[in-house]
């Protein structure tokens, strides 16, 4: 291959290669132009490109707890009182559970109204009672006091009492009198306990019966 030769053919190459980049560029060219026209077709439409959510965010999103819903609190009663029954089963079943429910003719009716009067002080102790159980229990105390009752027992206590209001059966002297001749080491047995524990010897006394003299047993 002479000088000329060599010279078209390189011309011819150069002339190739030039060709080619051009259809290249021009590719490339329609390629942008034709995603900046869908791109703008999309935003046009109000479609919002979808976002990826990443693995980790997904694990975090399905670790978290649904939300929690607000507790509800059971309204309780008051504890010590029950309203259900009869006057002298209210106040059984409220008094009777911590001591041995007294007949309400061993005290006179304001001696009930100040035990009732002070729940925050009662022998040591507390109750509580809601209103209308209160008010139930202590028209049953006054309607059956010792000024109220029928019972001899009643009539001799207030008989002895001279005006008096106490708090405490084993204050008032007509109790303490029927009791004088007994030792006081017999009340302090464990069948017994105290003067107060009045069932320990007399059978009934809870509902008022047991006081005569024919039904008094005295436990070892």
């Amino acid at each position: 291959m002479n000088k000329a030769q060599e010279m078209i053919a390189r011309i011819l190459v150069l002339v190739f290669l030039a060709v080619m980049a051009s259809c290249s560029g021009s590719s490339e060219h329609d390629e942008k132009k034709k995603g900046k026209h869908e791109e703008g077709n999309s935003k046009h439409a109000g479609v919002q490109p979808a976002q990826q959510v990443q693995p980790a965010q997904q694990a975090g999103n399905a670790s978290q707890p649904p939300p929690s819903q607000p507790k509800q609190v059971a309204q309780a009663s008051k504890p010590g009182s029950r309203t259900g029954g009869t006057p002298d089963s209210v106040y059984r079943d409220n008094c009777g559970t911590c001591h041995p429910a007294y007949a309400p003719d061993l005290l006179p009716s304001a001696s009930w109204d100040k035990i009732l009067a002070k729940p925050n002080d009662h022998f040591g102790e507390s109750f509580e009672l809601d209103t209308q159980s209160k008010n139930t229990i202590l028209g049953y105390l006054r309607a059956n006091s010792a000024e109220r009752s029928a019972s001899k027992k009643g009539s001799k206590i207030m008989g002895s009492l001279g005006g008096r209001t106490p708090i405490r059966i084993t204050e008032i002297p007509y109790i303490q009198d029927k009791h004088r001749k007994i030792s006081p080491a017999v009340f302090k047995r464990p069948s017994i306990g105290s003067l107060s524990r009045c069932s320990a010897c007399h059978a009934g006394a809870d509902k008022g019966a047991g006081f005569n003299k024919h039904s008094i047993t005295i436990p070892q």
